[in-house]
């Protein structure tokens, strides 16, 4: 089984993730477009063609590690950097969402007026690998993939849509980005392979180009918004040398498909959902964890006062304000000032609420992490970061007047789950808000959607 991604996004990440933790057997997962930051075992058409050899010494980029002309200053904070030089604005720095803090993953050059005319892209492993070339009016116009070494084997233009390939001392043109990709299947002899795709752009394209019969798998992940997509029902006609069955993980989205779609598309719909192989298991304690980058932190002296059973660990990835150091009075507070990874992997270990009612942007992507970790999450709808994973009925209004007499909605949610029983079900609903299903029905949807 082939599985074949666009982009390596959190759609993809969840199917991919989901797959790892079945049984099922698995031959090769590929992403047409590389971000840099791609699991060790999966591939992209621009790592088979670079052959890049990682070496133990390669590690991502610190931002201050971006190179820059002599007496150019690099500024940051723990959401972005800037690049100066005597008070005018060269460059801005961007971070990989997820990783340890200030990793490198692009870098914007402007010129003179302020104008973004480069953009290149780092990998996981530090390496400058990627670069774009934008026009005058901003429009991006090409993108080349470099080696390690600099050497340039991938360019990919824009404005007529073609394709160059440097590879084992040929030069190769493609008139388009499916040409490519359609060359890069073949070199891998993958064609004889189930396929699992989750987009009806490029993926699909592969799909219906690909000269050999087969069955494959459209997981759709995105809303309909009341029509069956074009592809979809071209899928679904019978044109194509091989055959396609849908599975849909959202219920919603699925019931949605089934009233709106003709019986041809009907036929080739099932039913799916997600694995999720959890770093830890809840066991439905009073623990609670708090990440954050500003000392906003909406009602925490009430939910401290009034909440003595519970223990708040509160973890920051630079030094706190006297406003947050002022917490540690309280017997129920434990403060993390400038927490590295290792110990914020500990304290999702050690804790089992997330609440997310910091005020300020999301640091290490802090609320998909609790997810992983099988945490709760609770907040207020005005500091949600998240609401993918978060189930609504678990996010409350913020109220100002709240005191330790007038409880709020999410002090009340906190109070209930002293109930085990109450917790757990809590739990439950989130799982079944992020499509939760069992390895068995995972398993037996796709050997289904495989064999009709």
């Amino acid at each position: 089984m082939i599985k074949l991604f666009d982009y390596f996004n959190g759609h993809s990440r969840k199917l991919y993730e989901s797959f790892k933790a079945s049984k099922l057997e698995e031959d090769l997962t590929i992403v047409l477009n590389d971000n840099g930051f791609l699991p060790d075992d999966v591939i992209s058409p621009y790592q088979f063609f670079a052959d890049n050899h990682n070496t133990e010494n390669m590690k991502p980029r610190f931002f201050n590690q971006v190179t820059v002309p002599a007496f150019w200053e690099i500024k940051g904070n723990n959401n972005s950097a800037t690049i100066n030089d005597m008070g005018r604005l060269r460059g801005k720095i961007f971070y990989q969402s997820g990783e340890r803090p200030r990793i490198v993953s692009r870098v914007e050059w402007f010129d003179d007026q302020q104008r973004v005319r480069f953009v290149d892209y780092y990998s996981k492993n530090g390496i400058k690998f990627a670069q774009t070339v934008y026009d005058l009016n901003r429009k991006a116009i090409l993108k080349k993939y470099m080696t390690a070494e600099g050497k340039e084997v991938i360019y990919e233009n824009f404005v007529t849509s073609d394709v160059i390939l440097d590879w084992q001392g040929k030069s190769y043109f493609f008139p388009s980005k499916l040409a490519f990709v359609l060359f890069f299947i073949k070199q891998l002899e993958i064609t004889e392979h189930h396929f699992v795709i989750n987009s009806l752009a490029l993926p699909f394209s592969v799909l219906y180009n690909l000269p050999s019969n087969g069955s494959d798998v459209l997981v759709w992940q995105e809303q309909c918004d009341g029509n069956v997509p074009g592809n979809m029902q071209l899928m679904c006609k019978g044109d194509m040398k091989r055959h396609c069955n849908i599975i849909i993980p959202d219920k919603n989205e699925y019931e949605t498909m089934l009233n709106i779609a003709d019986a041809k598309v009907k036929s080739r719909i099932l039913q799916g959902g997600y694995l999720y192989n959890y770093r830890s298991r809840n066991r439905y304690t009073k623990e609670i964890v708090i990440l954050t980058n500003s000392d906003q932190l909406r009602n925490i002296k009430v939910l401290v006062e009034t909440l003595p059973d519970f223990k708040f660990h509160i973890a920051a990835i630079t030094e706190m304000s006297d406003k947050l150091m002022q917490l540690d009075q309280y017997a129920n507070v434990h403060l993390y000032p400038s927490i590295n990874i290792d110990r914020v992997n500990e304290l999702y270990q050690l804790c089992d609420i997330y609440l997310d009612i910091n005020e300020g942007n999301e640091i290490l992507n802090a609320v998909e992490q609790a997810f992983d970790y099988e945490l709760l999450i609770l907040g207020y709808r005005q500091t949600a970061h998240h609401a993918k994973v978060t189930l609504s009925e678990h996010l409350f209004e913020h109220n100002d007047e709240i005191t330790m007499e007038s409880k709020d909605q999410l002090i009340q949610m906190l109070e209930s789950l002293k109930d085990q029983q109450q917790f757990r079900d809590a739990l439950l609903a989130q799982k079944a808000h992020a499509h939760e299903i069992s390895r068995e029905q995972f398993e037996q949807v796709f050997k289904q959607a495989f064999e009709s």
